[in-house]
């Protein structure tokens, strides 16, 4: 009952027994691959987040050491490797919560050094030290309101989406909850329109081009531009 899948998710929308439980046993199977199967700490503090089936890949010790914080309530000390930077840096942070998603870990926590809650990558992490400082976590913060931008992971600023989909991408693109605030129309022909309202960000545009020539972006022009540029770049690669 305490292991639930962001609100955002299709199972954390409907409660879904089945997928829940699906997605607790994958969860488990991963970091139990890593070395050492979840206590009730890690059952207790892990969420399922959406398509959640590959290995965590971040240390056991960094795992215990992380779940026995936000457990305890206390900060700890990280060196983190930031992939959009390229350098580690040292951080105290407040650990909200083990988040599991798109086939990795993340920690949802408040950053001292940004001085606002941030999402780190579990396998970037490369130590843990905990300390003896308590934290409280404010009352407002809602952990699924922090994500459900997100179209998986990554958050921005909120646009209005419109996609269309031809008649072979419909088929298979009409059964499966995208995000949460999506909302579909069959057109004439068979295809498919998806309005939807998500983070602005890069996993939008790759998520985008990954149903090829089968999708065009009908709103925001600068999505569509993007996602123009981004293939125009891809296309000199090949």
């Amino acid at each position: 009952a305490d292991l639930q899948p962001p609100a955002h998710h299709p199972a954390g929308r409907h409660r879904t027994p089945h997928l829940v439980a699906v997605c607790v046993r994958q969860g488990r199977r991963r970091i139990a691959a890593a070395g050492r199967g979840p206590g009730p700490t890690t059952r207790r503090h892990l969420q399922c987040g959406p398509r959640s089936a590959q290995t965590v890949s971040a240390t056991s010790r960094n795992h215990r050491r992380l779940t026995r914080a936000i457990a305890d309530a206390t900060t700890v000390q990280i060196r983190y490797d930031s992939a959009s930077r390229g350098r580690t840096t040292r951080r105290e942070v407040d650990p909200y919560r083990l988040w599991y998603a798109t086939g990795g870990l993340y920690l949802i926590a408040y950053c001292h050094l940004r001085r606002e809650p941030r999402m780190f990558a579990v396998e970037r992490i490369k130590s843990v030290t905990p300390t003896d400082h308590p934290y409280q976590m404010p009352l407002h913060f809602d952990l699924d309101a922090f994500v459900q931008d997100a179209l998986t992971v990554m958050r921005g600023p909120r646009i209005e989406v419109e996609l269309e989909f031809n008649k072979a991408t419909a088929a298979w693109v009409k059964d499966r909850v995208w995000h949460a605030t999506q909302e579909t129309k069959r057109t004439k022909g068979g295809g498919l329109r998806m309005t939807l309202s998500v983070a602005d960000t890069r996993e939008l545009i790759g998520w985008v081009l990954s149903f090829g020539s089968g999708v065009k972006v009908l709103k925001p022009d600068s999505l569509r531009e993007a996602v123009r540029q981004e293939a125009q770049r891809i296309a000199t690669q090949v």
